[in-house]
């Protein structure tokens, strides 16, 4: 059984249901004792309020625990509020009836319907609303306003109150998004500091003193410069780091640098946040490699366009190209970058990893990536 959080939102609309219901039984007791004596059958009015009074304190109970509002409880608090409207002839009498078009249970009958709507929205409420308000009408139907003004109120009161909860739930999960927004932001700055003190400080080193051994220190230099740009560039993005659709084109569009040009065929387009993570880190790891191999001086390209449902992001640069014997002699030495970082991050999203080369005339990658993964919340 799920414990109840008392400052859920939820809870306290409930809760506020209760009291009301609470609140209408006391008049329902009032004007019933007024006319107590004009009943037909008086002791069968006291009988209908005892079960009332029952009825409200069971409904209480159960509806503090999230888990036992079920539909066939629900519905069995429709059926009991139609049962006591129902009474209302017997119980009551028609001359006592046409004197105030109250009957038995006075304005308690909406209570159901209010409830109905928070649990299941404003159409809902309306619905059980007008079923209990057609027969409150049909115990004494007349052309008399005090008769049917009561159906129009059974309809939109409870539409009403489904409308405020829903609305009133809206609100809290924006309130929350909103805190978890700021959370992310926080937790990113704090990133931001630690990097900055640590692995980016040693990054720069590694790229300021590599320079200086020439050879395999240069590469080591080129990669580090990499990467420091890469981690850079991750920590500024404006990405949301919390769930919901990132833009992509804003998200790729920040490796645009004088060495890479950036283009796409739409302003926005927007997809998962996984998708687009992993997007990212596949055209991040396809220009660390233009910036490793390629050559000095080379240029590369970004195109992202869209396709039907699919997402195309095409890499190209101008470098020296590559081929197939030289993947896999870097696979064999343990240097698995464009398997794992580009063509597994994509095939794992559902999509497809191409590239295309000639020696001296570039790399060509194209990423082609489902916009709505099979797996993704």
């Amino acid at each position: 059984m799920r414990a109840v959080d008392r400052f859920n939102l939820q809870h306290s609309i409930y809760r506020a249901a209760g009291l009301l219901r609470a609140a209408l039984l006391v008049l329902t007791c009032v004007v019933n004792m007024a006319r107590f004596h004009g009943a037909a059958h008086p002791a069968y009015l006291v009988v209908a309020l005892l079960l009332m009074l029952a009825w409200t304190g069971a409904v209480w109970i159960w509806n503090q625990n999230p888990d036992r509002r079920t539909v066939w409880w629900m519905g069995a608090d429709v059926v009991f509020t139609l049962l006591m409207v129902a009474s209302s002839r017997f119980v009551l009498g028609v001359d006592l009836l046409g004197q105030s078009y109250f009957g038995v249970t006075v304005y308690w009958m909406v209570s159901a319907p209010i409830v109905l709507g928070i649990w299941r929205g404003p159409v809902a409420g309306a619905l059980a609303g007008a079923l209990v308000g057609v027969m409150n009408y049909m115990q004494l139907p007349s052309t008399n306003p005090r008769a049917w003004v009561d159906l129009i109120c059974m309809v939109v009161v409870p539409a009403l109150g489904g409308f405020i909860a829903d609305e009133m739930s809206r609100l809290q999960r924006q309130r929350d998004q909103s805190f978890a927004d700021a959370a992310a932001l926080t937790e990113r700055d704090r990133l931001n500091r630690i990097l900055h003190d640590g692995v980016l400080q040693v990054l720069a080193m590694v790229e300021r003193e590599g320079n200086e051994l020439g050879g395999r220190g240069a590469e080591l230099a080129r990669a580090a410069h990499a990467q420091e740009t890469q981690l850079r560039a991750m920590l500024q993005t404006d990405a949301p780091l919390v769930r919901g659709d990132v833009d992509l084109v804003a998200l790729l569009n920040r490796w645009a640098t004088t060495s890479v040009s950036f283009s796409s065929t739409a302003t926005s387009l927007l997809v998962n946040p996984h998708v687009a993570e992993e997007i990212d880190a596949a055209v991040g790891e396809a220009l660390a490699n233009v910036e490793r191999h390629a050559g000095a001086g080379a240029q590369a390209w970004i195109l992202v366009e869209e396709e039907g449902g699919s997402v195309v992001v095409s890499i190209r640069d101008d470098g020296v190209g590559m081929s197939s014997a030289v993947l896999d002699e870097a696979a064999k030495n343990g240097r698995r970058g464009v398997v794992e970082s580009i063509e597994g991050r994509i095939r794992a999203l559902g999509g497809v990893a191409t590239w295309r080369s000639q020696p001296g005339e570039g790399v060509e990658w194209e990423l082609k990536v489902p916009k709505v993964v099979i797996g993704d919340d």
